[in-house]
């Protein structure tokens, strides 16, 4: 089993997941700036992991994790964007996960307190890097909350970057156990997208996510206003109907990796948990035309 701590140090992160090998240099074809380079063995596999940052012109240099299969060759490969207020390390697990699968998976810790442009030129820079790594056939992208809003913005704004897919966007939970390693994979995969009502432009993403329906790959996940106490506003909803909703919340909450934010003490899983026909259209937030 492997335990991750909240924002643990390359070094402590590395001893508490498995054992350090020879470093490899595969990094040294792109322009990311390596300053910790491991070999990480898992339960399930060997990884190669690098951490550092990249140059982000007229900007901050920006902080980046890497994971990816222990051979070199040429893989797929998925950007991770965090939600409001986190950063890269929440997506250490996600990470692992899919490298494990043969994916690589990079994670950085773009500044979501500056201007949309500058947002864009973090995540533009990223995904240009990592298209220049000779071992990247195509590049995704996966956000988290705010992560999302950001990663359908590029897509919308930037589609000469040429992004194969892609938009994950749930509370990311980051005390996994090994048993839930394979519905990480399955959300992942999946591609599980939502809009993030926290921001304004939450209409405007609807319809980048109309507009772009043949391009990006996704399904609707959806959670209440009334599920969680703490960040409430969190998600606006498009289920259609309450079925609709029944079965989303029940293919995420379920599998007991949907309430990252349910914060009330103890280890008490939300309701629906074991009953997912306890949530019903009057949970759905009523937006424009529903």
């Amino acid at each position: 089993m492997i335990a991750l701590f909240p924002r643990p140090s390359s070094c402590a992160l590395l001893l508490a997941l498995g054992v350090i090998l020879t470093p490899s240099n595969a990094l040294a074809g792109a322009s990311f700036k390596v300053e910790a380079e491991e070999f990480v063995v898992t339960a399930d596999s060997q990884l190669r992991f690098w951490e550092g940052t990249f140059d982000v012109p007229g900007q901050s240099p920006v902080h980046f994790t890497c994971y990816a299969p222990a051979d070199a060759g040429s893989y797929d490969a998925i950007l991770f964007l965090h939600g409001y207020g986190r950063d890269d390390y929440i997506w250490t697990i996600h990470q692992m996960v899919m490298a494990g699968r043969g994916t690589i998976a990079v994670a950085i810790d773009y500044e979501e307190g500056q201007p949309q442009n500058a947002q864009l030129a973090e995540v533009s820079s990223a995904v240009e890097l990592m298209n220049s790594w000779w071992e990247v056939k195509s590049v995704s992208l996966c956000g988290s909350s705010y992560g999302g809003k950001v990663a359908l913005e590029t897509i919308g704004k930037r589609p000469e970057l040429g992004i194969e897919a892609a938009l994950l966007v749930y509370p990311a939970w980051a005390r996994m156990e090994h048993e839930d390693f394979a519905a990480i994979e399955a959300d992942v995969l999946n591609v599980v997208g939502e809009v993030d009502g926290l921001s304004l432009s939450s209409y405007w993403i609807q319809d980048q996510i109309n507009t772009h329906n043949d391009r990006i790959n996704y399904k609707l996940h959806v959670y209440s206003e009334d599920d969680f106490p703490i960040e409430a506003r969190h998600g606006y909803f498009f289920a259609q109907t309450p079925q609709e909703f029944n079965d989303v919340a029940l293919d995420s909450f379920a599998r007991g990796i949907g309430y990252f934010e349910w914060i009330v003490g103890g280890e008490d899983a939300p309701p629906w948990r074991n009953d997912p026909t306890l949530i019903t259209r009057d949970n759905l937030i009523t937006l424009p035309g529903f």
